[in-house]
């Protein structure tokens, strides 16, 4: 049996022998040029919805932290030896610090200004005058 490899003893039908190293060490391959179009192409949908769920349904988190992974990669393309797995490593961080600052700094809470002597219902309309507006007529004046 190899070194590292594993052996479940059992009927072969259920288990097999699996090698989990390799002979050599992982290198970067200089010569090794990843297409990084096809990698977005590949691997963007479902780096962006994996994002998308860690962040609650946060869009914007899930956005920013995808395209800002794939700028960083495209900027260290000759370092990276796996996209993919550096890719979510890379988002993940991304948005989890978005995620972070936005517990620090919660939004601005807005001044609420006095009522007018109206109230609401100046701000709403009237249900007679929503349904003449909606259908193109002026509305009623009782």
């Amino acid at each position: 049996m190899l070194a590292g490899a594993v052996n479940l003893s059992g009927p072969a039908a259920l288990y097999w022998s699996v090698e989990l190293r390799s002979k050599e060490p992982d290198r970067v391959q200089p010569s090794r040029v990843v297409d990084y179009e096809q990698v977005f192409r590949d691997a963007a949908p479902g780096l962006w919805r994996t994002i998308y769920a860690f962040a609650a349904g946060q869009r914007a988190v899930a956005d920013d932290a995808v395209a800002e992974a794939f700028a960083r990669a495209l900027g260290r393309a000759d370092q990276i030896r796996d996209p993919v797995p550096w890719l979510y490593r890379t988002a993940f961080r991304l948005a989890a610090e978005d995620l972070r600052r936005e517990r620090r700094e919660p939004e601005p809470v807005r001044e609420h200004t006095a009522a007018s002597p109206a109230g609401l219902g100046a701000l709403v309309p009237a249900p007679a005058e929503s349904r003449a507006a909606r259908r193109g007529c002026p509305p009623l004046r009782g």
